[in-house]
């Protein structure tokens, strides 16, 4: 119901359901011409950025938080379980000392600050893995909507930031010029770092070496990003 509700009115294309099994246990998409978007394949990096904020924020104006709620979309549900993580990283022992700190105050913080923050309809996972671009017609589709929620914006914009870290001025800047809202980078920090973190506990935990350097790698940027 909400991806009929929404469609037409985003600057990207985003699917349709055409099959819902009868358990309701799971759906099919329409298919998405093109293929799966990587960072070096975007010829245009600053107007992939724009047409990203653009596409959040005309989400977040798709409809009322009430309506939204009215469909059955939620608050984000797995904050808990990201700071479960967060501590379990901690008690590891892995991090050196700054990051040590910054794991704490994340984990003293995070919950905090995000209930101060105004809270806007999110796709819930719009990192590049689920954006598709076409080519032929020089078209995006974004997709996999399941994790769709409400929460502040700066939980959606980390994932952006984390994949083009390079652009995250004109990410925030640019977010202000068309929303008129500043993005709060104390909050995008915690969110960027409580991710991070989660993956990396993950990670730790499946004994997955490679996985844990990258996400090792992942947290001193924004450990520069607090400063």
């Amino acid at each position: 119901k909400f991806l009929e509700k929404i469609e037409g009115t985003l600057p990207v294309k985003s699917p349709s359901i055409k099959y819902v099994a009868k358990d309701e246990s799971y759906y099919g998409y329409s298919f998405a011409n093109g293929k799966q978007v990587s960072y070096a394949e975007i010829v245009n990096k600053e107007v992939f950025v724009k047409l990203w904020i653009d596409t959040a924020i005309a989400l977040s104006n798709s409809m009322s938080l009430e309506d939204a709620m009215k469909m059955g979309v939620e608050q984000v549900s797995f904050n808990e379980y990201r700071l479960k993580r967060v501590k379990q990283v901690i008690d590891s022992k892995i991090l050196d000392d700054k990051l040590h700190e910054l794991a704490e105050y994340t984990l003293q913080n995070y919950l905090i600050v995000w209930g101060r923050a105004p809270k806007f309809i999110l796709h819930g996972d719009p990192g590049l893995g689920n954006w598709v671009y076409d080519k032929s017609s020089n078209t995006y589709t974004l997709i996999d909507w399941s994790d769709i929620c409400l929460g502040p914006q700066e939980f959606q914009v980390y994932r952006l930031v984390n994949d083009m870290p390079e652009y995250i001025d004109l990410i925030i800047r640019y977010y202000f010029e068309r929303a008129g809202i500043e993005i709060n980078r104390e909050l995008l920090f915690l969110c960027g770092n409580a991710s991070i973190l989660s993956m990396l506990g993950a990670f730790l935990e499946r004994g997955d070496t490679k996985g844990v350097q990258v996400k090792m790698k992942q947290l001193k940027f924004w450990k520069a990003l607090q400063g």
